[in-house]
């Protein structure tokens, strides 16, 4: 009897043993957490609304800028955690097209939908600016790729100054685009006495400010502070941004527009 129980004892699983449980892993888990959330609620409100009136472009912009969040944020975190470090290389991939995803995603939608307040220079403007920012990210992926590869100091110096620039970059351009829509916006609304107008626009703006706050702390957290817990963070601030944009700031701008044009009537 007891070579029995000694037979089952050594037929068990092996106990999995966490051998690194700190902050740093309980922020990870709130983050990875948090992006998946964003991306259920996105599910559950397109099922629930459905998408008939919404532009499928924009549309699928957004589902796969989710899905690209949720990807990066999972393989950071088994790059950051070391989970399977013989497959490092796979991660590293798959974060470098995922975050592809996301910035050309987001930067897309953007466009496209505060391109309604402007004309066709502002569309090739806004290409422009699209093919530089991903010359840079394709750079930072050279010495992204470097750093795992060879690892000197000066490389290492090189990726986070280009990781630096690239997402400072977006906030500051992105405000830009927004402190324009903003000045339009307003000198629309300037000609109409309506209230509804005035409080849509604080609204936009109240919005717009939180995020820069938000991307600009990230930023020099990722600086100053420590990169991990900002490169962790960054996919869900972008989810919230994705989810924001698609479903506020767009019906916000396309609200204005429909309120001025009855004021114009």
């Amino acid at each position: 009897m007891n070579d029995i129980l000694d037979i089952g004892y050594l037929l068990q699983p092996e106990p999995i043993i966490v051998e690194r449980f700190d902050f740093f892993t309980f922020w990870s888990i709130c983050c990875n957490v948090g992006t998946i959330i964003c991306l259920i609620n996105t599910t559950f409100w397109h099922v629930i609304l459905g998408t008939d009136i919404d532009d499928k472009i924009t549309f699928s912009l957004q589902y796969i800028g989710l899905i690209s969040c949720v990807l990066y944020d999972i393989t950071e975190t088994f790059i950051y955690l070391e989970f399977q470090p013989d497959n490092i290389l796979i991660w590293y991939i798959i974060s470098c097209v995922a975050w592809q995803l996301v910035y050309n995603c987001y930067l897309i939608m953007f466009f496209k939908q505060s391109a309604i307040w402007f004309g066709k220079s502002y569309r090739n403007i806004s290409i422009l600016v699209l093919i530089v920012l991903n010359i840079f990210m394709a750079i930072d992926y050279y010495y992204y790729f470097a750093v795992l590869l060879i690892g000197t100091p000066e490389i290492i110096s090189i990726c986070q100054k280009f990781d630096f620039a690239v997402t400072t970059g977006l906030s500051v351009i992105e405000l830009i685009y927004n402190i324009i829509t903003i000045y339009k916006i307003i000198k629309e609304a300037i000609k109409s006495r309506n209230p509804h107008t005035r409080t849509l626009i604080i609204k936009l703006t109240s919005v717009i400010g939180i995020f820069f706050l938000a991307d600009l702390a990230i930023s020099l957290a990722f600086e100053f502070v420590d990169e991990s817990y900002a490169i962790i963070f960054w996919p869900f601030l972008f989810a919230l941004k994705l989810q924001t944009e698609y479903f506020c700031l767009n019906r916000i701008r396309q609200c204005l527009i429909i309120m001025n044009t009855i004021d114009n009537v």
